[in-house]
């Protein structure tokens, strides 16, 4: 269904390590003008400070891989909403270095894609997902 390369791929300090902000920062100066604008427009957040605004979409729209050693951004697929019960699933594929994202279900054209951003596949209470909305919803 759709196969991407990573805009961004940072090694973490360790599993469920979060990538340092000047790695971040160091990391999209290396992308094309026309990814970083696509970049910041992950989001509708209206802050002027360019470093906060960058750090936030980073730490909400980040991919991980099988083993946790990296964090990926993948522009294309950052763009999927989550839902609890998708109609798409994502992977690593570490020996491609990409990301292959499949229907799980029939999608009717113009129905929308969604996948379940926990790429474990992850069931939540309804506590559970209203605190991670509480914390990320509001992005």
């Amino acid at each position: 269904m759709m196969l991407e390369e990573p805009a961004i791929k940072l090694r973490r300090a360790g599993p469920n390590q979060p990538c340092s902000q000047k790695a971040v920062e160091a990391a999209f100066n290396t992308m094309t003008v026309e990814q970083q604008e696509r970049f910041m427009r992950l989001s509708a957040d209206g802050r002027k400070d360019k470093t906060t605004k960058l750090l936030r979409i980073f730490d909400t729209t980040f991919f991980t891989g099988n083993d946790l050693d990296f964090s990926y951004i993948c522009l294309n697929l950052s763009l999927l909403n989550h839902s609890c019960i998708e109609n798409a699933s994502w992977h690593m594929r570490p020996q491609a270095d990409n990301f292959l994202v499949t229907a799980t279900s029939f999608i009717p054209k113009g129905d929308e894609i969604t996948i379940n951003y926990a790429s474990y596949g992850s069931f939540y209470t309804a506590a559970q997902r209203a605190a991670l909305f509480a914390t990320f919803g509001n992005f």
